[in-house]
């Protein structure tokens, strides 16, 4: 035999952005050995891809696995949607100790390929506890101890969450400082920044003040613009990392492409500040008294003023099911079910459900979002966990393939792909994977152009994509013919040099 595998007759998309061919794709060894007219040669397995289009896998430059892959049991999200590689350690929170988490990881076998980011949050935490209050200069000597760690075991750079606690608490010198120590090992920074709302434009500056004088790469997280009143300042961010650019700063930025945010997740909690003083006991004496039900109300009505309007909630979880009519329904139309103003038909629902409630809250604008996702700097991430109601960490890739390059022509094939593979793995600085050609890893998404597709939503966030057909991790197949293998040839991955 010639080959392990051989991939016969489809359209390959090598990652580039070039224009895609018909070849046959040839593995042996974990590698690819041959892109090309294979006809001659022979495999050990051999697999019709006729009618479909083969890519090198996807790189989810932007992922929160690490919550959850060793608690088990394997949860196959990633490679259902041709996810080959993930990385996480986002948003300023990580294992703080990367070398005993890696042993971990690798003692468990993992499905895809796994990298971390060194959370800034997690080494601040570990070191101050959640004190609002800068470091003194051993304890900043100790957070530094801590990031060189990280890097030395193998992290691609470092992460911020900026608008977290105890992210927040951190002055923009601090984390220059800790950048600075990123720098020495060649890693990259990635900011989920200060702001995303009303100060996103200051959060942007501070962001590539700390890239320009720190000498890094930056990596503009889940890139948006939250609350409509702010709508129309992506065009100015946009602005910004491209002057930035010019200048020759190396900014690229990742998104998901939905206009419902994770962090919008609403409970009763964000909209009553007496919630979590007094529970639900407090609550439901309140709520049946009619003088304090008026305070109530007028608290829900700010809220939702302060948000843009009821229109931007839609009921997606009620956990005790006693008004189950709700789910689905924006605010709005639950209102006119109930007979009631949106304010009063969220205060009834928290009554009758006991406070176990989640509404999904759409803080962006779509132009807003397409504008991020057609820069040619811009790559596609999950931000997910297996655990999170959102569709994303099921949907994400397939929804791209399917919204923004089928039906809406915004994204060629081409150019999705590109997005997908060769520049995250360029940002990572993976010179062996996120291309399809010889000698190259053989991570490989095997897709349907014509069904590929995200089925996942709000009410059914689990629900697995479809048009996926076979991928490939290090040579092995952990998706075939639309099911999972449960093969785990992933590998932890850790930065060179």
């Amino acid at each position: 035999m010639d080959f392990d595998i051989i991939l016969r007759g489809g359209q390959v998309l090598d990652g580039t952005g070039r224009e895609r061919l018909a070849a046959d794709v040839g593995v042996q060894g974990g590698r690819i050995q041959a892109v090309g007219d294979l006809s001659r040669k022979r495999a050990r397995d051999e697999i019709d891809a006729r009618g479909l289009f083969i890519a090198p896998g996807f790189i989810d430059l932007h992922s929160h696995g690490d919550w959850s892959i060793l608690e088990g049991p394997w949860s196959d999200h990633r490679e259902r949607q041709g996810i080959t590689t993930e990385l996480g350690g986002n948003c300023g929170s990580s294992p703080v100790h990367l070398d005993r988490h890696f042993q971990a990881v690798e003692e468990m076998g993992t499905a895809t390929n796994y990298a971390l980011l060194v959370g800034h949050g997690s080494v601040r935490k570990e070191v101050l506890g959640k004190e609002d209050r800068p470091p003194s200069r051993e304890e900043l000597k100790n957070m530094e101890y801590l990031v060189a760690e990280g890097m030395e075991a193998g992290a691609f750079g470092l992460s911020t969450g900026l608008i977290y606690v105890p992210g927040r608490f951190a002055a923009t010198e601090e984390v220059l400082y800790l950048v600075k120590v990123v720098r020495r090992y060649g890693g990259t920074y990635n900011t989920h920044m200060r702001s995303e709302s009303d100060t996103i434009l200051e959060a942007l500056d501070e962001a590539l003040r700390i890239a320009s004088s720190g000498d890094v790469p930056l990596e503009v997280s889940h890139i948006k613009v939250m609350l409509r009143r702010n709508w129309g300042k992506g065009e100015r961010m946009i602005e910004r990392i491209e002057a930035g650019r010019k200048l020759g700063l190396d900014i690229t930025a990742d998104l998901y492409p939905y206009t419902v945010t994770g962090g919008g997740f609403y409970g009763p909690g964000n909209f009553l500040p007496t919630w979590k003083e007094g529970g639900w006991e407090s609550f439901r004496s309140a709520y049946q008294d009619k003088d304090q039900r008026v305070q109530l109300t007028d608290q829900v009505r700010s809220v939702l003023v302060e948000r843009g309007g009821p229109e931007y909630f839609t009921v997606i979880a009620t956990e005790l099911g006693v008004a189950s009519e709700a789910l689905g329904l924006g605010l709005p139309e639950l209102a006119n079910l109930w007979k009631a103003s949106p304010e009063e038909a969220l205060l009834e629902l928290f009554y009758r459900e006991e406070g176990k409630v989640v509404l999904a809250f759409a803080a962006l604008e779509e132009k807003e979002l397409e504008g991020f996702l057609t820069v040619p700097w811009s790559m596609i991430g999950t931000d997910g966990t297996a655990k999170s109601r959102h569709p994303r960490p099921r949907g994400t890739y397939p929804r791209v393939l399917a919204r923004y390059v089928r039906e809406r022509g915004l994204l060629s094939w081409e150019e999705a792909i590109r997005k997908m593979t060769s520049l995250p793995a360029q940002r990572m600085g993976l010179k062996d994977r996120g291309i399809v050609a010889a000698g190259k890893w053989a991570d490989l998404t095997v897709f349907d152009p014509l069904t590929v597709r995200d089925t996942a939503t709000f009410l059914e966030p689990e629900a697995r994509p479809e048009g996926v057909i076979h991928v490939l991790v290090n040579g092995e197949l952990v998706v075939r013919d639309g099911v999972s293998t449960g093969c785990k040839p992933g590998r932890v991955l850790r930065r060179a040099g």
